[in-house]
C-alpha cells in the first residue's frame, strides 16, 4: 500500500514561506504552526482571536496541545468501523462551540518538521448529529449504519436491547454471529445481507419480498 508524501515545507525568511503564511492568514479558520519542539512560529488573525491576544508575543505557556485548556474532547456521534480511525471532536469550555481538530505534521528539508494546526466549526452539523442519533436511538425499531464497504460501522440503542447484549459495541463487535446461518429461502444470511445492501445502495432503498407475501396480478391497462 503506498503512503502518501507530503511536500517538503518552506524554509523561513524564504518566499514561498511568506506566502504560504499569508495564505493562512486570509482563512475564518484558526490556524497554528509550530516547530517539532512546540515553539510557536504562526497563528493567523482567527487563532489569535481564540486565544483573545493581539500578537503572538502574548501567548505564554502550552497552547496548541489543549488550546489554552479552552477545549474538552466529546464524543463522536459515530462509531467508527474496522481500520477507520474515531474522529476527534472538541467543545470550547468557553463558548460551546464545537470543532474538528486537524493536526498534520509536515517534513522540513532540512529533516526535522513543523506542525499545523487547525479548528473547524462544526457546531450546527455536530448538533443536528446529535439530534438524529438521540432520534433514531429512542425508535423501537433496529437500525444499522452500513458504509459503501459494506461494513456495519454502527448501530441505535434498540438493536442492542433486541439481543440483550449490553451495549452498542458488543452489538457491532458479534454482529456476524447475531444472524442464522441460512435464510428461509435457503440462501446464506451474509450473501443476502451484501445483495439488499447493494441494492439500497445502488437504488437508495431496498425492500425484502415476504416469502408469504400474496403475489397482486396486474390488470390491462383499459386505456
Amino acid at each position: 500500500m503506498s503512503s502518501t508524501v507530503l511536500p517538503a515545507f518552506p524554509e523561513p525568511g524564504s518566499t514561498e514561506y511568506a506566502g504560504v503564511l499569508y495564505a493562512y492568514s486570509h482563512l475564518t479558520t484558526p490556524v497554528a504552526l509550530l516547530d517539532a519542539d512546540g515553539t510557536l512560529l504562526f497563528l493567523n488573525q482567527a487563532a489569535l482571536d481564540f486565544f483573545k491576544v493581539g500578537s503572538i508575543r502574548e501567548i505564554v505557556g502550552p497552547t496548541t496541545d489543549d488550546w489554552h485548556g479552552r477545549l474538552q474532547q466529546v464524543e463522536s456521534p459515530s462509531v467508527a468501523g474496522p481500520g477507520q480511525e474515531e474522529e476527534m471532536y472538541y467543545r470550547d469550555k468557553e463558548t460551546g462551540r464545537v470543532y474538528y481538530r486537524e493536526s498534520i505534521r509536515l517534513p522540513k528539508k532540512d529533516g526535522g518538521s513543523v506542525r499545523l494546526e487547525t479548528l473547524h466549526d462544526i457546531t450546527a452539523l455536530y448538533e443536528g448529529d446529535e439530534r438524529v442519533k438521540r432520534m433514531i436511538d429512542a425508535a423501537p425499531l433496529c437500525c444499522n449504519y452500513w458504509n459503501s464497504k459494506l461494513e456495519n460501522i454502527d448501530c441505535n440503542l434498540e438493536a442492542a436491547k433486541l439481543f440483550d447484549l449490553p451495549d452498542k459495541k458488543a452489538y457491532l463487535d458479534r454482529f456476524q454471529e447475531l444472524s442464522p446461518e441460512l435464510q428461509p429461502n435457503g440462501r446464506k444470511s451474509a450473501d443476502e445481507a451484501r445483495r439488499h445492501i447493494t441494492n439500497a445502495f445502488r437504488d437508495g432503498y431496498d425492500r425484502p419480498v415476504r416469502m408469504d407475501a400474496p403475489k397482486i396480478e396486474r390488470r390491462p391497462d383499459p386505456g
